[in-house]
């Protein structure tokens, strides 16, 4: 397109020709009462055109070259500063030649001409590119933050020189704070959990000193004390020119619903384990122990009815007597195995613990007064828990037989029997001076079934072994201390 196709009003103004050279920038008169427009090559050059169009007008610019959704914006900015002689200023996309609308902006100025009409000059650049380039990052970041939305996951940055962390609109959302939430470092360690605290001052103070990336899972209290499981990772930033140290970035995350299902698959587990060595355990006593005693009836049956001498027939039939009393008890030791394992689905209830131990009382009140034995129960600290009430007086009447039927005799019995409250749960702990046990070489059989320790003609080896798998069908456990000739203690954690 030649400059001779050009207005003489920009032919003749030497600064348009500077505006078009240096700025790449056209320029367009737009009369306040005139229809017809004015305007410079470089104009008709922006919008894609290689010649004029012929009696450019307001109708047709605002009708087929403005975006329709921007038409009415445009005319009311042009009655606004027309009305009130500002500078004009604004942001619009126009129809190119290719089809597409590509933004440009107007920076204008109102004049009046001889006859003392108004007209708006305007300079219109070409700034399609920067407005793509800025859609599309907020597009992103749109697309970022919904993103961080649904993962529950946000960005963080800590710089040394001078102190300064900031968090993202979704880590304040995970910490439950105001989205223009200003934290300092020690504050933002203060939500960790007080397990939780010195593990990332470790770790945030590694990556300062030597650069030393981190990943963790660790427990944080929100604003509302509410605690959840994050994930906080973070990476060091260097200085461009001296590669040194000058912060931490990361990505801070809200894991604690996948945390749970992976600590609740991680006790399932173990409670599979658990029941699939008491499973094999049970398979061993009624394939050994039954077998034994079915061998044993029938070897001595067969003796019986081949016996011809009296007094060796009557020894007989006493030991087929003893052969069957201890295959009934062997019987009813696993039937109530089988209860204990078929039960522990039955409801919990609310059990008040001194009424439970008083049964304890009421059933051994022979035997304590037997054996002079002091009870001191104290159950201050925690005085209900929710438990199953059968197994949990059969747990209390175990552990308080017990301690009477392994007393030491030369020393009067003490039974200590108290509640408390350890990381949230209940706990009762079970101690006494009594014979005691040595775990280092008895431990591992401590529970198990028909282990006994003492030469106590009364013990059984069964009353441990029930007692583990009442509390472990619950979900608890057993912990015990012990040392010979200086008493036990066992604690079951609810």
């Amino acid at each position: 397109m030649s400059k001779e196709s050009a207005h003489p009003i920009f032919k003749e103004n030497e600064l348009f020709d500077l505006f078009e050279e240096v700025l790449q920038a056209g320029v367009v008169q737009i009369s306040e009462k005139e229809e017809r427009m004015l305007c410079s090559i470089t104009f008709y050059e922006l919008l894609g055109h290689k010649d004029a169009i012929k009696n450019l007008s307001k109708s047709f610019f605002f009708d087929e070259i403005v975006r329709p959704t921007e038409k009415e914006i445009l005319k009311n900015a042009l009655r606004h500063y027309f009305q009130n002689g500002l500078r004009f200023m604004l942001e619009i996309p126009l129809l190119h030649a290719s089809g597409v609308y590509k933004w440009f902006k107007f920076w204008g100025q109102r004049k009046k001409n001889a006859n003392g009409d108004s007209y708006l000059l305007c300079l219109i650049i070409d700034i399609d590119e920067r407005v793509q380039q800025k859609l599309a990052l907020q597009k992103s970041e749109c697309l970022l933050e919904e993103a961080g939305k649904m993962a529950r996951v946000g960005v963080w940055e800590l710089y040394t020189a001078p102190p300064l962390l900031s968090w993202s609109k979704e880590v304040c959302i995970i910490h439950e704070v105001p989205e223009n939430f200003k934290p300092d470092l020690q504050t933002a360690i203060n939500f960790y959990s007080t397990d939780s605290i010195p593990i990332i001052q470790d770790a945030v103070n590694n990556a300062l000193s030597f650069g030393t990336p981190f990943d963790l899972e660790l427990k944080i209290n929100t604003a509302t004390q509410k605690e959840i499981w994050v994930r906080a990772i973070g990476k060091v930033i260097y200085a461009e020119n001296t590669k040194d140290i000058i912060g931490v970035r990361g990505v801070f995350q809200d894991i604690n619903e996948h945390k749970e299902k992976e600590l609740a698959i991680a006790e399932s587990t173990k409670t599979i384990t658990r029941q699939n060595k008491r499973l094999v355990n049970f398979a061993h006593i009624v394939s050994h122990n039954l077998r034994s005693h079915a061998a044993n009836l029938s070897l001595s049956l067969e003796l019986e009815a081949e016996e011809i001498d009296a007094v060796q027939k009557t020894k007989l039939q006493e030991n087929i007597r003893k052969i069957s009393e201890s295959l009934n008890e062997t019987i009813t030791h696993l039937t109530d195995l089988v209860v204990a394992e078929t039960e522990t689905h039955e409801i919990k209830k609310r059990v008040a613990l001194d009424k439970a131990m008083q049964h304890i009382k009421d059933v051994l009140q022979a035997e304590i007064r037997e054996c002079n034995a002091t009870l001191k129960v104290n159950f201050t600290k925690c005085k209900e828990i929710d438990f199953v009430p059968a197994y949990l007086e059969s747990i209390l009447l175990n552990f308080t037989s017990n301690a009477i039927k392994y007393r030491n005799p030369h020393v009067p019995l003490v039974i200590t029997i108290e509640s408390g409250i350890e990381a949230g749960k209940p706990i009762i702990q079970v101690s006494d001076n009594g014979l005691g046990i040595d775990l280092a070489k008895h431990g591992e059989q401590l529970f198990g079934m028909y282990k006994t320790f003492h030469q106590n003609p009364n013990a059984r080896g069964i009353g441990l072994f029930m007692t583990k798998n009442q509390v472990e069908s619950l979900g608890g456990r057993i912990s015990v201390k012990s040392e010979p000739n200086k008493g036990t203690a066992f604690k079951i954690h609810f």
